[in-house]
């Protein structure tokens, strides 16, 4: 998982896109489906993991915080 992990990070600091020959096809990401790729044991794509989670957290405001 780390070697898959690394990869990814390296061809996207190299090319500005993290796909590359380890890993299952990764693609852009848009907030309709919020495909993410989940690195485990099984590596792969999920469209919107732990949704349920990120639905009940929006239902709460974020803070405003002054800045500067």
């Amino acid at each position: 998982m780390a070697d898959r992990l690394a990869s990814a990070w390296v061809e996207f600091a190299r090319t500005g896109d993290p796909n590359n020959g380890a890993l299952p096809a990764w693609p852009t990401y848009d907030a309709k489906t919020r495909a993410t790729m989940v690195f485990d044991a099984q590596t792969r794509v999920e469209d919107d993991p732990r949704g349920e989670i990120r639905e009940y957290f929006e239902q709460f405001p974020m803070p405003q915080t002054p800045i500067g």
